[in-house]
Formats: C-alpha cells, structure tokens, sequence
C-alpha cells in the first residue's frame, strides 16, 4: 500500500515544445511516485500538444483556447486538478529544472503542518547552478519592491523551513484544502507579481507561506537576464499597484503609492526627452491601465525607429582611456564582458546593485561606487558626487540618468560588440532636471486621484476574481 499522498502535477506551457519535453522526461526521475501529471497548453501554434501525445501518452493535456498567460493559464489546471482526489498540487514553469529529491521535500515539509498553505523551492540558475536566485522573499511595504531571501548568494544560510510572503509558482506546491478557502491566482495579473499577490492571499487566511531550502529547483534567473520593456515597464508597473492596493493598509499605501509615482513620472518624461517614447508609453498605459481596470493581456505594442548605422560614431570597447564609469544593465553577461575589456587600460568604476555583484567573479581591478545605492542619498546628491569624479567617459547599456556624468557617453551594441559615442551632455543634463522637476510636480498632483482609485480597489471591488 503507497502511504504517499497522491499529487497532482500542473505544468504550464506555450510555444516552447524543447523545455516542457525535458521537464517531462525528468518527472519520471523522481523519488516520489505517486502522482498524476497535467499539462496546460496555452493555445501554443508549434506542435507541443501533438508531441507530448505521442511520447507521454499518461500525461493529461489541457488546452486552453487562448493565451491566458501564466496565471490563467496555471488557474485552468488548479480547476481542473482541484476536483480530483489529490491532497497537494505541484506547480511547475515548463523551463524548470528539478532535482530527484525536490517534491519529496516539500510534501515533507507540508504534512508537518497542515496549516501551510503554499510551499516553495531554493530556486538556482539554470546557466549557473551553484548560485541561488532566491529562496521566496518579503513585500517591501513603504517602498514598491522585493526582498527575495539568498538573492545571487553562493551559499544558503537559512534554516530548513522559513515563513515568507511570497514564492514563485515555477515550483511550488499547494494545499488543496487550503486552495478551497483561498481561491486560485487573481487572473488579472496575466503574468509577473501574481504569485506575490497569491502568497499574501494565503496568508490573509492565517495560512503559512514557506520556503523548503531542502527543497531545489534550477530556472531562468530573475535579476539578470533581459525579459523586455513590455514586462518590466508595463506588468511591471500595472501589477504592482493592484497588489499594493488589496494588501497593504493605508498608511503604508500612502508613503509607498506616493514615492512611487515621483519615481515613475521622472520616468515618463526622462524617457520621453531622451528618445524612449516606447518605453513612455508602456509606462504610461501601465498607469492608465489600473486606473481604467484594464486588465489581463496588454494589447499593445510600442517600439522606438532604429537609429541608421552611418550616424552612429562607433568606438570599440578596448579603444577607452583614462577614467571610466560604467553603468551596469539587466544581462550579467554583457556587462561583465565590457567591464573586462575596459579595464584593461582604464581606470574603472562600477554602478552595480550589492545583490548583483557575486555572478561577475571579476579578475580585472575595478571599484564599486556604493554610494549611489544608498536610498537615503537623493539623486540629486549622487549625481553631483558622480560629475566630481571627473570621468572621461561612460559606458551604459540601457538609457539612464547617470550615464550623463562624463566627458562623453558610450552605449554598448551587443551585436557588434561596438560603442556608440553620445555628445550631448549639456543638453541631457537639461532634460534630467527638466524631467526630475516636472515629476515631483504630476505626483503631487496626481494624488488625490490615486487615493480615490485605492479605496475603490480596497474596499468596492465586486470581481469574484478567484472563482
């Protein structure tokens, strides 16, 4: 007789036929035996459904009609899985990687409490699998931001079991008994902080969020790779102010909401000034969005015209001299490579987050300013200490304002490992001011509206919205 309970496994894909085959494969690999694997298709137009039919043919196909999404997509298999007779349901991202070990410890971990409602992994990076992507994490509260436990650490230091707000669902297992009273993943969100909102959820029903740190599983890192302007600058800002505004009290909200928007309308306007009218726009229709209760899917897309070749002035990158600035991107790879060849004949000073820093593993001499990081300085400040370094130049790999502090600017091409020479700086320097002014001045205005739209998603949202 198998003492186990019996698990049902969602796995959630789309057009991405070579992972979800791999995960499959490796499912079979498993200590733990008892369970029953689903699969959600979400209306993918390759030939994963037809493959997974041949090889798997034990594995339930769900297909949904149309994209929906990680979280709808996800909320189809919960419905469907949560009406058999299962005890937990295991989450899955189709590009995760498990370990033999990982679902036998978090139904260990589950069973010793039943008041644990939702239960997450360690999670490591697929490309670089002795460092740890997080461990779960905490909702900053006055500021619009995550604090993900073991973030880029090397090493784990937490203790076995550990209460967090959240988990990311690319594994994670769920108490059905709890789901009941819970509810599945607010389906507005369509992707990127619906399992942070989910997690606050359970445990707005005095159920507990853990990380198993027993519990492993290797994906995607989260910090360092590229995911687009249409993630970061518009689920980016429209989702985090749904969850703000359903979970945190009015003070917090207040402080939180308000720094927020000075930081988002200097966005705007920077971008706009500085020839980044798509990204504008996705950060206006973000905010727009949430305000208007326009949710799911975006349905737009925006993009910059590409700049010709013969106006650009190219350099390469091991041509730079005297004292560079360089201002780190979201690719690790990328930025380390630059950093290496910069640095072999300048003197080289870096703008990279703490928590970034132990993927670079540099060999060259170079010096973190740490200063830039400090929330307690304003920009203001950081700009003005940055200019007093003298630099001869910056190298930059996304538009920002500290890319304006030298003699001359360098935006990196990735495809032709080439440096475009920017001479602007008494003009960028206008537009930074211009932008920051204009900024503190929407924001302040803005909020008495935004209070009136945070009390309406408080307290009068009717939507059954986990049904």
């Amino acid at each position: 007789m198998n003492d186990q309970p019996k698990i049902g496994v969602v796995i959630v894909t789309w057009n991405d036929k070579k992972n979800v085959i791999s995960l499959l494969k490796s499912l079979k690999t498993l200590v733990y035996k008892n369970i029953e694997v689903h699969v959600v298709d979400n209306a993918s137009t390759d030939d994963t459904v037809d493959v997974i039919g041949r090889k798997f043919p034990d594995v339930h196909i769900i297909k949904n009609l149309v994209n929906l999404g990680g979280t709808g997509g996800f909320n189809t298999g919960l419905k469907y899985v949560g009406k058999k007779n299962f005890k937990y349901i295991w989450l899955l991202d189709n590009d995760a990687q498990i370990m033999d070990q990982t679902l036998s410890e978090l139904v260990k971990v589950c069973e010793a409490d039943e008041q644990i409602g939702l239960a997450g992994c360690i999670i490591k990076d697929v490309d670089n699998k002795e460092m740890i992507v997080e461990a779960g994490g905490l909702i900053e509260r006055y500021r619009t931001g995550l604090s993900p436990f073991l973030k880029n650490q090397k090493k784990n230091t937490l203790d076995e079991v550990i209460d967090v707000d959240y988990v990311a669902v690319c594994s994670a297992l769920v108490n059905i008994s709890a789901l009941k009273e819970v509810g599945l993943m607010d389906g507005r969100y369509f992707l990127f902080w619906d399992d942070m909102e989910w997690g606050l959820a359970f445990k707005k029903k005095n159920y507990r969020v853990v990380c198993s740190t027993r519990a492993v599983v290797c994906h995607p890192t989260f910090s360092e790779r590229d995911r687009g302007d249409l993630t970061y600058y518009y689920y980016g800002i429209r989702n985090p102010f749904l969850v703000y505004a359903l979970h945190l009290n009015a003070l917090e909200w207040f402080i939180n909401t308000y720094f927020r928007l000075r930081s988002l309308f200097k966005n705007i306007f920077f971008n706009l000034f500085t020839g980044k009218k798509a990204r504008a726009k996705y950060i206006t229709r973000g905010i727009s969005d949430f305000i208007m209760n326009r949710w799911y899917i975006c349905k737009y897309r925006y993009s910059d015209p590409v700049r010709p070749e013969k106006l650009k002035k190219k350099v390469k990158v091991r041509k730079l001299e005297g004292k560079i600035l360089v201002v780190c991107g979201r690719n690790y790879k990328a930025n380390r490579l630059v950093i290496e060849q910069i640095a072999e004949n300048c003197r080289t000073k870096i703008l990279l987050q703490p928590d970034r820093r132990q993927y670079y593993n540099l060999k060259a001499k170079t010096e973190y300013l740490d200063f830039v990081h400090n929330d307690n300085i304003p920009f203001s400040i950081k700009f003005l200490l940055l200019l007093f370094h003298g630099f001869n130049g910056v190298v930059y790999f996304d538009t920002n304002p500290y890319a304006f502090v030298g003699g001359c600017s360098y935006k990196y091409e990735s495809d032709t490992d080439m440096l475009v020479k920017e001479n602007a700086f008494v003009s960028y320097l206008f537009k930074i001011i211009t932008a920051s002014v204009l900024g503190e001045l929407i924001s302040l205005l803005s909020m008495p509206f935004f209070i009136v739209f945070f009390v309406k998603y408080k307290y009068f949202s009717k939507e059954n919205i986990r049904r």
